[in-house]
Order: structure tokens, then sequence, then C-alpha cells
């Protein structure tokens, strides 16, 4: 980059066509400065934001950074991605109070720590790193979002305070049992797939869970879910159900209208299709394909 107007209010440099950026300056007296995307360029250290005093979106998506730094200034910064970087460790965040989004998926943190001082966040996804176990998350009472996807963790933990929570997703971990959930009451979607779940349990109290994402586990039946009266969509794919005992809770499932159950055993019936739709009525898609009236 190079001396920019000190008016200027956006700057935005995609990296994917012609010049790539390598460090970022020239933004001193920048006042007015409120969104810099410098997206897929070359960028190795953060070093230059402090001067946009201003800024509410930050974006160094796909560059070089091997870790958080020079945020310090940015107290009026709503957005932050830095995702598909190199990033360690989760630092200096502690002046970042209005921060409401952070996206800081595929780099390679191995602790969700750091991040108590962001109280306003309410969008975090830290999917894709190295993360084995849920912790430091407990001040961020306002978040609605979480994202854990594709990291090392076996247990769902350190959530009880993330009553608001409406969407988690701790898809392609090493989960085993489903636990630690018991306070997630307004919880609406959550994403357990491709794990190494033997049974489904712990889900009772989730009464407005509208979709429930258990594709490529290990279950042989579905059990437990008849009291998720609120459940649209239901993703079972890629798992061992056998037989129609295994899914008869489905039946109970009045507002259900979305069910996976592709690559099981079961899917190989003679008219598999028929007889899923004679359990529940009300479908309107059965795997990917939507059922014609």
């Amino acid at each position: 980059m190079t001396t920019v107007n000190a008016d200027v209010e956006s700057i935005e440099h995609v990296g994917t066509v012609g010049q790539k950026v390598t460090i970022v300056d020239g933004l001193q007296g920048c006042t007015k400065l409120t969104t810099l995307n410098l997206r897929s360029n070359l960028v190795r250290r953060m070093l230059g934001v402090r001067y946009a005093k201003a800024l509410t979106y930050l974006e160094l998506y796909d560059n070089r950074i091997e870790k958080l730094e020079d945020l310090e200034e940015l107290t009026e910064l709503q957005t932050l991605d830095i995702s598909y970087n190199r990033i360690r460790a989760i630092e200096s965040m502690e002046r970042l109070g209005k921060l409401e989004t952070l996206f800081l998926a595929t780099n390679k943190i191995g602790s969700s720590l750091g991040l108590q001082h962001c109280t306003a966040l309410t969008k975090l996804d830290l999917g894709n790193n190295k993360i084995r176990r849920i912790e430091g998350l407990e001040a961020l009472v306002n978040l609605r979002e979480l994202w854990l996807g594709k990291n090392k963790i076996r247990r769902i933990e350190g959530l009880s305070s993330l009553t608001r929570l409406e969407r988690l997703d701790v898809q392609s971990n090493r989960l085993e049992e489903i636990s630690g959930l018991e306070a997630l009451v307004e919880l609406r979607e959550l994403y357990l797939g491709h794990n190494g779940l033997r049974k489904v349990a712990g889900l009772a109290h989730l009464k407005r869970l509208t979709t429930l994402d258990l594709t490529g586990n290990q279950l042989e039946a579905v059990e437990g879910v008849h009291e998720l009266t609120a459940l649209t969509d239901l993703w079972l794919g890629y798992n061992r159900i056998a037989s129609w005992t295994g899914v008869a809770e489905l039946a109970a499932l009045r507002d259900l209208g979305v069910v996976y159950l592709e690559h099981n055993p079961i899917a190989r019936e003679w008219e598999y299709r028929i007889k899923l739709k004679r359990l529940v009525p009300q479908l309107t898609q059965i795997d990917a394909i939507e059922i014609r009236r």
C-alpha cells in the first residue's frame, strides 16, 4: 500500500486480480477510514492498522499473517476477519469491546483462550484450527453463533453461560458423546456431523431446535429425539441405521419436513422412500430429492 487520501472512508484491494499487497502502510491521518479489506494478498504482519482508529470493519482474509497485533487502538472495530492465515494464538484483543463478529477460521490456533474482553461478540468462527478443548468463552454471553468444526475437540464443555446461543457447529471433531448442552435452551441449529457418536442423548431440553445434523457418525438408532417437537430438518446420512425401529421416533415429530438417511443400510431397502414417507407423512424432502405432491 502507499499513502492514501486522508478523507477516504473505505479501502478494498482483493489480491486475486492484479498486484498483491505485502505490507499495511500509508494509513496515517486516515481518521475517516471505517472499512479496510485486503483480502487474498501477501500481508505477513498487521503493523500499520493502528492508525485507522475509526475502523469498524477489518478484513485480512487469506494472507500470511502469523500473529494478531496492532489492534489496541481499534476500539470501534465491529467486524474482524483474519481467516485463512497462520495465526497460532488469540491475543491483543483486550480493547475490542465493540467487536461483534470475529472470523479466525483455518489458522493454527490451539486454544480458544484470549477472548474474555470481547463481550459484545455475537458470531465467532474458530473452525479448522487445532483446538482440543472448549475454554475461555464464559464471558461471551451475547454469542449467537459459534463455529468450532474441524478441530480436535473430544467433549462439548464450557458453554453454560452462553444461554443466547442459537447456532452451534462442532462437526468433524472427536466427539464420542453428546453432553454440555444443558444451558443452551435457545439453540435452533446443532451440527454434530462426522464425529464418533454411537447414540443420541442430552438433547431433550432443546425445545427450539429446528435443525439437527448427525451425519457421518456411528448411530444404529435414533432415540431421544421425540421430544424435539420444533425439529424441521434431521440429517442422519452415513450412519449404521439398519431397521425401521431405529427411526420409529421420527413419527412423533409433526413439523419434520426434511430427512437425510442416505448411505445407511436401511436406505438400500426396496421402496425405502415410500416406507419413510409412510412413517413421516408430512415430509417434503427425503435425502436430496424433494417430494412431489
